[in-house]
């Protein structure tokens, strides 16, 4: 009986305690529901507004050096190899003697032509005097004249001969690699080096779409990045047709006093304005942010109780005018983007604007402010 009451006590000590706590917990959700919810934190961000500029359209592609003055260094005639007068990457001069070939046996011909020819010629002029005299017919003097017309003729056949034995430098050139030895035996029309003309200037070459090429002019100048070097240019020729292919059309561009450390068939990027002046929208470069569907920023919208939220809005972007990207399609005038601070972004989140700092006011006033210089420095 004892055992039994006890067992009792102790079930109603665990109601009564049970029925405490759960009051307890009442109480503390009650005070709980009664507080005001803790403010919400928000992102600090600099917000600035869409921007107005003038530019040029421009067009960015790969050009290819391309040497104003070039051969491939070929015998005319086939014969050995009896003398080299030049080495792989020698300077020569213009009508330098650069390779003979043999000529022991055309040497001999050449001299008996030439006997031949002396003689002819005496013959002639004598003749001519009787024919004057009238001692000779006219018959026997037009058979002397035309010995003579056949010994120049073979003199100056075989002198042209042995002259296509003797390889010159058409212009002033640097010399490729060669592998040449005495004796060695050169067919008919293999190429034994290369020249590439010493010039104050050389070309490049290069295709933009045809949407672009029909607003270049020839005269136009255009910026060349050489080894990270900014130079200028000017359009000097455009191809007679578009490529088949790709209906881009092929440029050259001329730049005086290029850098000694280009060489033809180089690779270097061309800048070219086209088109008139057109206005435009712009926003801070660094505002953008990129992702496999497309170009988005982040725009600050005020929501039903005045406070500020990132919403992101996918836009189309044009070119970069200085630290400055035109906007084509996504943005209006009384937008206000996130230019600052939007990587640590999402969709919906608070956001307070801090202002943009003085480095950024200032380089956004000398961009604003200079929009053709920035449109020439990008070109």
């Amino acid at each position: 009986m004892v055992t039994i009451i006890a067992s009792l006590a102790i079930l109603a000590m665990t109601a009564l305690a049970g029925a405490g706590l759960v009051w307890y917990k009442s109480q503390l959700a009650q005070q709980a529901a009664a507080q005001e919810a803790p403010p919400e934190v928000s992102e600090a961000v600099a917000i600035a507004s869409p921007e107005k500029l003038t530019y040029r359209p421009l067009v960015s592609v790969v050009g290819t050096v391309v040497a104003p003055e070039w051969i491939a260094l070929k015998a005319e005639v086939s014969g050995k190899v009896a003398a080299v007068h030049m080495k792989s990457g020698d300077v020569v001069e213009k009508d330098q003697l650069l390779l003979e070939l043999d000529t022991s046996v055309e040497m001999p011909s050449l001299h008996s032509t030439q006997a031949k020819k002396r003689m002819a010629e005496s013959n002639a002029k004598r003749l001519r005097q009787a024919f004057a005299g009238q001692a000779v017919t006219e018959s026997e003097l037009e058979q002397t004249e035309s010995e003579l017309a056949y010994a120049i003729a073979e003199t100056e056949r075989l002198e042209a001969l042995i002259n296509r034995k003797k390889l010159r430098s058409p212009f002033n050139a640097r010399v490729g690699l060669i592998h040449l030895s005495l004796g060695q035996y050169l067919t008919e029309g293999i190429e034994i080096t290369t020249l590439q003309g010493i010039n104050d200037y050389t070309f490049i070459d290069f295709s933009i779409p045809q949407m672009a090429a029909h607003q270049v002019e020839i005269g136009q100048t255009a910026g060349v990045l050489v080894q990270n070097q900014q130079m200028q240019g000017t359009v000097i020729a455009k191809d007679a047709r578009s490529d088949k292919a790709t209906r881009n059309l092929q440029f050259r561009v001329r730049i005086d006093n290029p850098p000694k450390s280009i060489s033809p068939n180089d690779s270097v990027k061309v800048n070219l304005e086209y088109g008139s002046q057109t206005a435009a929208m712009s926003i801070p470069v660094e505002s953008l942010r990129r992702s496999p569907t497309g170009t988005q920023v982040f725009v600050a919208v005020r929501d039903p109780k005045g406070v500020l939220r990132a919403t992101m809005r996918s836009i189309e972007t044009g070119q970069t005018v200085g630290n400055k990207i035109v906007v084509l399609q996504g943005l209006e005038e009384n937008d206000l983007v996130v230019a600052r601070g939007s990587f640590k972004l999402r969709e919906g989140i608070a956001i307070r604007d801090i202002g943009t700092s003085t480095s950024d006011e200032k380089t956004t006033d000398s961009t604003s402010g200079n929009t053709d210089a920035g449109s020439e420095s990008a070109s």
